[in-house]
Order: structure tokens, then sequence, then C-alpha cells
């Protein structure tokens, strides 16, 4: 399990995952500090699904728990980016120079 690697290599922080509610008990005691995926995290690469209005109501819940140093985004790979994206024929380009509008 990557949350037991982490411990045992002593890592400073974690990043990822979508269960804070899972990873928070086995960090209780470690220095680790732990940055959870707000959202819907789906496919290789990953993408960050749902709406904004949604994706901001999961960051606020997970941001809330006790032991959750801040959030891992990944609105950069949105699958409504991601999708306009392919269907523009921008390819695969993401972030300043792909779908928002820099060519």
């Amino acid at each position: 399990m990557p949350v037991k690697a982490a411990i045992d290599l002593g890592v400073d922080y974690l990043l990822g995952g979508t269960h804070a509610e899972d990873v928070l008990p086995l960090l209780e005691g470690t220095p680790i500090r732990y940055y959870s995926f707000p959202g819907r995290i789906v496919g290789h690469p990953s993408i960050l699904e749902g709406s904004q209005a949604e994706i901001v109501e999961i960051a606020v819940t997970v941001a809330c728990n006790q032991g959750v140093a801040g959030l891992d985004l990944h609105a950069y790979r949105s699958a409504a980016m991601y999708h306009r994206s392919r269907l523009s024929g921008r390819g695969k380009a993401f972030g300043p120079t792909g779908p928002y509008g820099r060519e």
C-alpha cells in the first residue's frame, strides 16, 4: 500500500488519492503532510471529473479533515478542458499553451 510505503520511507509529503478517510488514520502520529485530490479522478493520465461547483464542494469537504495539509489539484487537466482540447484538434497540450486560449 502506498501509504505504508510512504511511512516506511519517511517521506515528508504524501500527494494524491481520493480516500482521505482511509489515509488519515494510517498517517496519525507521523510527521507526513497529506495533500488529497479533490473531485473524481479517472483514467491515465488522470483527469479531474465533475463540474466546477462539484469540485469546489468536494475540495472544501476534504480540506476540512483534520490531518489534510492541503489539496493536490488536477484542475489543469479537467475533463471539460481535456475533451474541448481533443475536439478542437489542439492535441494533448495542457497549461498556458494548451486549451486555455494561448496558441
